[in-house]
């Protein structure tokens, strides 16, 4: 129950991308043996047609261009949708000429939608950018009961990509936020994220009844790390995958945490401007990492809360 996770999908490193449904074609050549033999999704980052390894670029340009490809190997027909963070901030893409901060787009059983992706205005300096798969955009569960639903409907996958414009190196690590609001915990419960209501502690929030779109919601995010080396992440929330002030005015929190740790946030939610705001956070690791040619993964996952729903 701690462990929000449930490793029942299949992820592939793979890069894909374009707006189109597409059926087998070349990409089940590129998947790992075990995603050819399994029910799930792979996702892959590719260079036009052809699958791209490199996980680090440089370049002197603003702009850049991969695909990313995902692949629905289930028998059911899905709905995704698509983010991309540079470091700690949601930043706009645009797919074939027009611009999103949120690509929603359907896969059918054992197709592949292909996605072509296009970053713009990129600063001289180091990017750290992860383009994200949220499964069920638009489903969040509340039955506290449905603990494999909640999970489900909560998931995301993701591509790590390391973007060096103009620069050789990565630079520095920048200065980890601190907050009285921080609490660290000795007796670690909790790996990845959870989030529940101040004073409930480890009691999943997956709803709430909110008056108007002024109220805040006081909750608590307790994030934990179970594995033998230390985290070193951003925090970030999001309302119908838009990023808001996880803490007073800041859109992010900069952290690290070791090994066997667990550490509690207290925050209000602001901005709940919809009628049904569906609320998560994630947590992005390893942001200053290099990703070399050899090896160019991210030793962390990333990692997100369940969902939650603010309805008035």
């Amino acid at each position: 129950m701690m462990k929000h996770k449930i490793l029942t999908i299949i992820i592939c490193s793979l890069l894909f991308l374009s707006a189109c449904q597409e059926e087998d074609s070349n990409y089940k050549k590129d998947q790992l043996p075990m995603a050819k033999s399994g029910e799930g999704y792979s996702l892959g980052l590719y260079n036009g047609q052809e699958i791209e390894p490199k996980r680090t670029f440089l370049t002197n340009e603003s702009s850049f261009e991969k695909n990313v490809v995902f692949g629905n190997m289930t028998s059911k027909n899905k709905e995704f949708g698509l983010i991309v963070f540079d470091h700690y901030e949601q930043i706009e893409f645009e797919v074939e000429g027009n611009k999103y901060k949120t690509f929603n787009f359907s896969v059918n059983a054992d197709e592949y939608s292909n996605i072509p992706i296009d970053l713009h205005d990129l600063d001289v300096g180091f990017h750290s950018i992860n383009y994200i798969i949220l499964e069920s955009p638009n489903e969040v569960v509340t039955d506290i009961n449905k603990i494999n639903s909640i999970n489900q409907s909560s998931r995301v996958y993701n591509i790590r990509v390391n973007i060096l414009n103009g620069i050789s190196h990565i630079p520095e690590k920048g200065k980890h936020i601190q907050s009285n609001e921080i609490i660290e915990i000795v007796e670690q419960k909790v790996t990845g994220i959870f989030i529940n209501e101040v004073g409930k502690d480890y009691k999943i929030l997956t709803s709430k009844t909110i008056q108007d779109s002024k109220e805040n919601v006081d909750i608590k995010i307790i994030y934990g790390n179970q594995d033998d080396f230390i985290y070193d992440f951003y925090l970030v929330a999001l309302n119908n995958w838009e990023q808001i002030p996880i803490l007073d005015d800041s859109y992010y929190i900069y952290d690290e945490i070791n090994p066997g740790k667990e550490k509690h946030l207290k925050t209000k939610i602001t901005n709940l401007k919809y009628d049904e705001n569906i609320f998560q956070v994630l947590m992005i690791p390893s942001p200053y990492i290099e990703l070399p040619d050899s090896n160019p993964y991210v030793k962390a996952n990333l990692d997100s809360s369940f969902r939650a729903l603010f309805k008035k």
